[in-house]
């Protein structure tokens, strides 16, 4: 799916720091910044005790960038910066696709 949406021109995305970073990285993607969890924001019936073993139910979003020079990649979590806000964390992931991020 992942390969589809970059055929079709897909270059970012974020999620959670659950398994799919790993996923996406394999993919091609590349994290460009972090965002730590907010419980304000949590998805409506997030699962906490599901996701226990990730920061203790409460993951960081990722926002990955696309690069093809990277597929295969490997994941380490908490590469990339932290940001405290999601619209920066957008925006670093949108600048390193065009090549001038400094993560």
């Amino acid at each position: 799916m992942l390969r589809q949406a970059t055929r079709l021109g897909g270059f970012r995305l974020d999620c959670f720091d659950t398994v799919l970073p790993t996923l996406c990285a394999d993919a091609g993607f590349v994290p460009g910044a972090h965002l730590a969890w907010n419980d304000d924001y949590a998805p409506d019936s997030w699962g906490y005790q599901q996701f226990g073993r990730f920061n203790g139910g409460r993951p960081d979003v990722v926002f990955m960038a696309y690069d093809s020079d990277r597929i295969g990649g490997i994941y380490t979590s908490g590469t990339g910066v932290y940001v405290d806000d999601y619209d920066l964390g957008i925006a670093l992931a949108q600048a390193f696709r065009r090549g001038t991020s400094t993560t």
